[in-house]
């Protein structure tokens, strides 16, 4: 039977040993190196060519880990990689899987369920735990919401004026009522005015908090060159 080539990448060095050493008693796995850092990590996989990376999500630096699936899908695209972290962090998850990892472990995981997830990718028959598809949905669900926001934004823009929209946008790259006078040539109070008619477009109380709104969003990011 043929055994699964398992590389283990960690830049704490006796943790590396700690798995190699779980592994050695597995008869289906065959652990065919470890790695502490970035650069032994991608000669290890292109060199020995596992079937399952074992990878810290740290590494040198707090994401380097996962910055380096890229690369490392780039020498070898058959890879399965695990991806394994101290704590379960949101951001990091989405940004691991999004980059091509097969599973988020945590280090205190029982070691049974690690041995379990290198099974489990290399076959292909692992599923998505619970926990994570909570954080993956919940994330879908936060774009969906913003870009309605932004769909929403973008059609009250464009019942904005050219100079409605010039002084908004100036105000939201911070500029004061006085500074987008001057530059416009017109009087303060002006610049007050149609902030007023901008604010009933928007259907908005206050332009801080107009302000605040589309600068969360970034709204004119999309009409920066």
């Amino acid at each position: 039977m043929k055994k699964i080539k398992l590389a283990i990448c960690d830049d704490i060095s006796y943790l590396c040993e700690y798995f190699q050493s779980v592994f050695e008693n597995e008869p289906d796995i065959e652990c065919v190196g470890t790695a502490n850092n970035t650069r032994q990590c991608l000669n290890l996989v292109k060199n020995e060519r596992p079937d399952v990376l074992l990878l810290d999500i740290q590494m040198e630096e707090n994401d380097t880990g996962v910055e380096l699936i890229p690369k490392i899908k780039e020498i070898h695209p058959d890879i399965k990689i695990i991806m394994l972290s101290i704590h379960k962090e949101d951001d990091y998850i989405l940004r691991a899987f999004t980059y091509g990892a097969n599973d988020y472990l945590t280090k205190t995981e029982p070691i049974e369920e690690i041995i379990s997830s290198v099974k489990k990718v290399y076959d292909n028959t692992s599923s998505l735990r619970p926990e994570l598809a909570h954080i993956i949905l919940s994330e879908c669900q936060r774009v969906k919401n913003r870009q309605n926001s932004m769909l929403n934004v973008l059609n009250l823009l464009s019942k904005l004026s050219n100079s409605e929209f010039e002084i908004l946008r100036a105000l939201c790259k911070g500029e004061s009522y006085k500074s987008i006078a001057t530059k416009r040539f017109v009087e303060e109070s002006t610049i007050r005015s149609q902030v007023n008619r901008i604010l009933k477009k928007f259907d908005a109380t206050n332009i801080k908090d107009l302000v605040n709104d589309l600068n969360f969003i970034k709204i004119f990011d999309l009409f920066d060159n």
